[in-house]
This record gives structure tokens, C-alpha cells and sequence, in this order.
């Protein structure tokens, strides 16, 4: 099956107890630099970064920042030797996870909305029932009916006659 273009997803998972344990020995400053390159890496869909990329993602103006933002890639981002970048693994599993599932909701939301459209057809042919008239007083209606001077509503005349 070829591969379809990937889309959007509306938010990052950020499953709080794996990031807890993972980055208890990072600081502050740490945790901003992978909280960013995390960001950045989902918005354009686990796409490969480099390092002067990652420093500008970082907004990096200092050596100091730098081996910082280095240190983070090389622990959290895997490194392809190839083409020189740095791809995150979670990410890139989550992304492939979520539109997997958007498919498969998609697809069964496309069987459903189709059988009951199927379902829909198939009453539209059935026989359409004539409705049975309701019964009226048939004396009443004679002796409207034979009235010359008729005065007020035929309906509280009914329940007049009724009474009577």
C-alpha cells in the first residue's frame, strides 16, 4: 500500500510519567531545549534535523547553549551517521501509532455511515402505510350538516352534542 501524505495531528501526547523518569537529571535549561526540539519534531511530522538547525529551533546565541542543545540530541534524538541529522524515534512511533488509529476510525466510520445509507434505501422502498381516517360521529355530522343558521365552531357544537 503506498504511502499517504501524513496529516496533521492535533496535539503533541506527552505521557507525563515516561518524561518525569527520563529527564529527572536534566535542567531547567535542558528540559526547554527537548521540550522545543520535541515540539518542533512533531509539527513537521518527525521530519530529520541537524545541529545548526536544532540551535536555531533553540535560539542559541552561545557556546555555552550549544553543548547544551548537543547533549540533548545525542541522549534523546537518534543520529543518522549518513546524512548527518538527528531523527526522534517516539515521535516518529506515536505519529505512525495516531494515523494508524484516525485510519482505521475513518474506515469505520465510512462502513457505518454506508450501512446505514444501505439500511435507509432499503426503507425507502418498502410499502409506505395509508393512514386508516379517524372515525367520526356520523350523526353529528348529518345534523350539522342539516343546520341552517350555524353559530359558533363546529367543534364546541361536538362536544355539545355529545353532552346532550
Amino acid at each position: 500500500m503506498p504511502d499517504k501524505p501524513k496529516k496533521d495531528l492535533p496535539s503533541l501526547p506527552l505521557f507525563t510519567d515516561t518524561f518525569i523518569a527520563e529527564t529527572t537529571h536534566l535542567n531547567n535549561k535542558q528540559i526547554g531545549i527537548y521540550i522545543r526540539l520535541l515540539c518542533w519534531s512533531w509539527t513537521k511530522k518527525g521530519k530529520a534535523i541537524t545541529h545548526e538547525q536544532a540551535n536555531i529551533i533553540c535560539q542559541c546565541i552561545d557556546d555555552d547553549c550549544r553543548k547544551e542543545v548537543c547533549k540533548i540530541l545525542y541522549e534523546f534524538f537518534l543520529f543518522d551517521k549518513k546524512n548527518n541529522n538527528f531523527t526522534s524515534k517516539r515521535i516518529k512511533q506515536e505519529q505512525d501509532y495516531l494515523n494508524d488509529y484516525y485510519e482505521k476510525k475513518s474506515i469505520a466510520g465510512r462502513k457505518g455511515g454506508l450501512a446505514k445509507r444501505d439500511s435507509a434505501n432499503s426503507k425507502s422502498l418498502a410499502h409506505i402505510p395509508i393512514p386508516i381516517p379517524i372515525p367520526t360521529n356520523t350523526l353529528f355530522e348529518s345534523f350539522w350538516d342539516n343546520l341552517s343558521t350555524k353559530r359558533g365552531s363546529k367543534k364546541l357544537a361536538e362536544i355539545k352534542y355529545k353532552k346532550e
